[in-house]
């Protein structure tokens, strides 16, 4: 049953795209070849502008996440404890390493 069913599909399939195809071809005739060939080159114009625009919207995308994306950028800054001096604290505990980041 589930064969006979995907051979009625495309059996249905195969029909219109003969009929869309007969169609089309009888437009061409009727056009001829510099009608024909004229609106293939207006149809691939407008494919390929809206291509263009997709790939412009696409990379002011791109653009727009990298200038949002942060980057640490590693600076030691040196915190002492309250009422001590260096010389008492050992260097291991007398400095820790808070990464500053910056937007760019």
């Amino acid at each position: 049953m589930s064969r006979l069913l995907w051979v009625g599909i495309g059996a249905a399939g195969g029909i219109y795209t003969y009929r869309r195809g007969q169609r089309a071809w009888d437009r061409a005739k009727e056009r001829g070849w510099s009608g024909t060939a004229s609106v293939l080159l207006s149809a691939t114009a407008s494919a390929l502008q809206t291509a263009r625009l997709q790939l412009i919207e696409q990379d002011a995308a791109r653009n727009a996440q990298q200038q949002l994306t942060l980057t640490p950028t590693h600076t030691t800054t040196t915190v002492t404890e309250a009422g001590t001096s260096h010389d008492a604290i050992p260097p291991s505990r007398s400095s820790r390493t808070r990464p500053t980041v910056t937007l760019g």
